[in-house]
């Protein structure tokens, strides 16, 4: 990862505890000083990450629906 600056992690990527991991381990690895991007299997794997809002770092654009931030959120939206 140390030849780019950005990624973007989530599209296509599937579901399971695999990629949970995957996506928790790249997220470790990743320089917090790279851009990031994390966008539909990215986001639903990441409420099962302990602590997931620290791996982010300050570079990180989450783009969740209404269901996906639900889902981050832990809690319904208010209509």
């Amino acid at each position: 990862m140390t030849s780019h600056t950005s990624l973007v992690l989530g599209p296509g990527l599937g579901r399971g505890d695999a990629i949970t991991a995957f996506v928790g381990e790249v997220l470790r690895l990743r320089p917090k000083e790279h851009q990031l991007v994390v966008d539909a299997d990215g986001l639903f794997a990441l409420p099962q990450l302990p602590d997931w809002p620290a791996l982010l770092g300050p570079n990180a654009v989450l783009t969740p629906h209404s269901g996906e931030l639900e889902r981050l959120l832990g809690r319904e939206l208010d209509p």
